[in-house]
């Protein structure tokens, strides 16, 4: 029996490359962002099975193609996971992420089979790096890693290497005759698509296009205070006020002392005009968001607090109960 969702069919999102191509990472990335969405999503990530069942310390050995029991420990629990996930779907999930190389025709055969079977649509994201990258990843992420944790750096990465080059033997990129895929080459320089169609995987590129692997910091700044903060009105359109333009001043000294020497800043504001002159102040170029925009306040707007507790008192006591749910 089909799986579905309102109108929505779910979806398996099968990760797929090599050890130290990010796949890790942006399965994370993709979790957060579609729950945040309002898509229930949930991670399976096959390491995390194989270390709760035989230990995290398996040396590169235990991955060796030709160590049948090895292999057969590792499919044990990539069918274990890939069962979880199936169970996922059957109580209301909507997308999967199954996280493990996946390095096989065969295994991605045995993926899309049992999801289709199940009315899930499947979408493979193969990641594919160049050496740099994996390098970088190597020393980065994977000397942190349960697998690791003791033994000596050099080792380790010697180690971890000799586990890339046992998946390499068998490694089998993904190609048109699997159906649905995106490919990130090194990590978002290069994406491609193929069979990629319906809301949520379009929205699914557009995410992974602009995805980024290098920290970025990011400044949260309230506007100035404008002429309704000051009367203590709530919404509005409003101008700053005189001590509003001083906080733009403030600003702006700090974006000049702090913030500009370490290069160009992208500025984000809302539409209203207590944003867009705090900006103007700092003397920064930024855009204007809609969605930035504080929430309407509806009957409320331009209402004191007190005023709003005369005339709509439950509304008031239900938002003093509980100001985030409300």
């Amino acid at each position: 029996m089909a799986v579905l969702h309102g109108d929505n069919p779910t979806h398996a999102l099968v990760m797929v490359g090599l050890p130290a191509r990010g796949k890790t990472y942006v399965a994370r990335k993709i979790l957060r962002y579609l729950n945040w969405l309002g898509h229930p999503t949930r991670l399976f990530n096959v390491g995390n099975y194989r270390r709760e069942h035989f230990g995290s310390q398996q040396m590169n050995p235990f991955f060796d193609p030709d160590n049948d029991e090895g292999v057969r420990q590792r499919t044990g629990m990539a069918l274990m996971a890939l069962d979880d996930m199936v169970h996922w779907f059957a109580t209301g999930g909507e997308v999967g992420i199954y996280d493990a190389t996946n390095t096989t025709r065969e295994r991605r055969r045995l993926i899309l089979e049992r999801c289709r079977a199940q009315g899930v649509r499947v979408i493979f994201i193969e990641s594919i790096c160049d050496e740099a990258t994996v390098e970088a990843n190597v020393r980065a992420t994977k000397l942190d890693s349960p697998d690791y944790v003791g033994v000596d750096p050099d080792l380790a990465v010697q180690d971890f290497r000799a586990r890339i080059e046992h998946y390499a033997r068998v490694y089998q990129p993904v190609d048109d005759a699997e159906g649905s895929y995106i490919k990130l080459i090194d990590v978002g320089r290069q994406v491609i698509v193929n069979r990629i169609n319906g809301h949520l995987p379009s929205r699914l590129v557009s995410f992974l296009v602009n995805l980024h692997t290098v920290p970025r910091p990011i400044w949260l700044t309230r506007h100035g205070q404008a002429e309704f903060n000051v009367q203590e009105r709530i919404g509005g359109n409003t101008s700053l006020s005189p001590l509003g333009k001083q906080y733009g001043a403030a600003l702006k000294q700090f974006y000049r002392e702090r913030i500009a020497p370490h290069g160009r800043v992208e500025v984000w504001t809302s539409t209203l005009a207590r944003t867009l002159e705090t900006a103007e102040i700092v003397g920064t170029q930024g855009l204007s968001w809609y969605a930035l925009n504080e929430i309407e306040a509806g009957a409320c707007d331009g209402m004191t607090y007190g005023e709003i507790k005369q005339h709509f008192p439950e509304q008031y006591q239900a938002r003093n109960r509980d100001k985030l749910d409300y």
